[in-house]
């Protein structure tokens, strides 16, 4: 009990030591990130204007290219001698345009028309004179118009482009008439991005675009703005400080400028310093949270930190072991799939031979029913080569495989017997192979399966006599047929090619292939040799 109490201080010391590093630590962190914080705040602020300025940038680009659209639609109709028409759709698509005007040139005489909208069903008519004595001024001089006109308390933008009818040369001015107070409305809902105001001036410091409409129209930088602007218009980011007419708060300040349609603009973006504070204090307060809860965390964990990896290591070595036995259990079932797989091949040789036997015997046994009384000689040759067949198709082949000889050998005398039957309708069959294949193997009963299905799905008649050819093609061996197909279609369940390409699968030997080419029907055999064969 005594060495206990006594050994009670030297327990506490290297917690205390730990404890008081954290701390200073902690509060060196928290005066790093008091830095980094500014520093963040003047990214979110550089952020938070660039995203105004894009948006209203698309914006205005939006109206000028709807505009555009309008100017050769209205061209494409006068080039076809119609009186333009849809360019007022075009614009009145827009959710901003509310006015429009158009005028004409012909005959030496202007006409003029201005169209307003309350709603999408209500479009009338109106006489807008002062629109009319300015537009008049530029029709035959410039090919675009815009200009500001105070009118009423606010301020319209009045824009306008020239189509010309290539034919007569006369020209059609069509464009919008912009009241900033609609389009202060419509940027209000429109604009995502709250934090921050923008507001539009023209190069005399007078807003065209500001969200107290009241100032709209009326000078609102000051000489000494103007002329920071003046001096430093060079400089990509123009930012200052300064207080706020609007909101009564200090803001950062960044000045850009904005031409749009040629107009000299500056486009302004206010956002308050009080957002960046925000930033910095709460950056410092949650700082100094985490540094306590961290410490916390550092404490608790340094008690149950040794039972933890204890724990750790069992469970890794839980998984290892576990691991494994997927490991195994993965081998195992690899060797069930091929032996599934060589199963499923062996299935289908059977339905294959199933399928032979008596379809073919029957009609052997017709052919050879009208040979004996007719040509004695002939049947008991074709009585040979019956049995051969016969004796071919019930030989064992546990690995599925037969040589090409032997094949071309079985397939030779499976014809002889098809020509018996079909006489000068089938041709002889025809063999060219490399010397090099015929030792190699082919699946059994490849190239008979190839001469049936030939038979069945083609038309075989003196007419329309069918020639079938084998030969060596590289390292494939090829079964060509003349392409005549039947009238009526002959469904043969597909079980002869379905069970060659699964013996090329169980080996993983690729490009066994049967295609159409023109008048050809081509089934292409790779040739297996013994050193091609892989088995997992």
């Amino acid at each position: 009990m005594k060495n206990q109490v006594k050994g009670g201080p030297y327990l506490l010391l290297p917690a205390v030591i730990v404890v008081i590093s954290f701390l200073a630590v902690a509060f060196f962190i928290n005066w790093r990130l008091g830095k980094s914080a500014e520093t963040i705040g003047g990214t979110l602020t550089a952020g938070v204007q660039r995203h105004k300025e894009f948006f209203f940038r698309s914006r205005f680009n939006e109206l000028l290219d709807k505009v555009e659209l309008a100017r050769q639609t209205a061209a494409q109709e006068l080039k076809n001698g119609k009186e333009p028409e849809l360019f007022k759709t075009i614009l009145f698509s827009d959710p901003i345009i509310n006015h429009i005007w158009y005028a004409s040139e012909g005959k030496g005489k202007s006409q003029f028309a201005s169209l307003s909208r309350k709603s999408a069903a209500d479009i009338s008519t109106i006489n807008d004179n002062k629109i009319r004595d300015r537009i008049s001024e530029v029709l035959t001089s410039k090919d675009s118009y815009s200009d500001l006109v105070k009118d009423n308390g606010s301020v319209r933008w009045i824009y306008g482009v020239k189509a010309v009818n290539p034919r007569t040369k006369a020209a059609f001015f069509l464009g919008f008439n912009l009241d900033m107070r609609e389009l202060q409305k419509y940027m209000e809902e429109a604009d995502p991005e709250g934090q921050a105001y923008a507001f539009i001036t023209d190069e005399e410091g007078v807003s065209i675009f500001y969200p107290d409409q009241k100032l709209i129209g009326k000078r609102v930088l000051t000489p000494k703005e103007l002329q920071f602007v003046k001096s430093d218009s060079g400089k990509v980011n123009l930012m200052d400080t300064v207080e706020s007419d609007f909101l009564g708060v200090r803001v950062v300040r960044k000045y850009s400028s904005f031409a749009v349609a040629e107009q000299p603009w500056l486009f302004i973006v206010d956002t308050p310093t009080l957002l960046v504070d925000e930033e910095i204090n709460s950056i410092s307060k949650y700082s100094a949270l985490l540094g306590l809860f961290s410490l916390v965390v550092i404490l608790i964990t340094g008690a149950y930190s040794q039972r933890k990896w204890f724990k750790e290591f069992s469970m890794r070595q839980s998984a290892e072991d576990e691991q494994q036995s997927l490991l195994l259990e993965k081998q195992k079932l690899l060797l069930m799939a091929e032996k599934q797989e060589k199963e499923n091949a062996l299935l289908q040789l059977d339905k294959l031979k199933q399928k032979i036997n008596p379809h073919f015997l029957f009609n052997s046994l017709g052919s050879l029913s009208a040979l004996i009384g007719r040509e004695p000689e002939t049947a008991k040759t074709f009585v040979m080569k019956l049995s051969k067949v016969y004796r071919y198709v019930l030989n064992e082949f546990p690995d599925s495989l037969s040589s090409v000889q032997s094949e071309i050998d079985f397939a030779e005398q499976y014809t002889y017997l098809l020509r018996v039957r079909f006489g000068d309708a089938l041709k002889i069959l025809h063999t060219d192979i490399d010397i090099f294949h015929l030792q190699g193997k082919l699946p059994f009963m490849a190239i008979q399966t190839a001469v049936e299905n030939a038979v069945k799905h083609n038309v075989v008649s003196k007419e329309q006599p069918l020639t079938i050819s084998v030969r060596s093609d590289g390292d494939k061996v090829l079964v060509e047929s003349d392409f005549q197909p039947r009238s009526t279609p002959v469904d043969s369940g597909g079980y002869g090619l379905n069970y060659i390409r699964s013996i090329y699968d169980h080996y993983k030997i690729a490009g066994f292939s049967y295609k159409q080419e023109g008048d050809v029907f081509i089934c292409s055999f790779p040739v297996i040799q013994q050193s091609n064969i892989q088995i997992d």
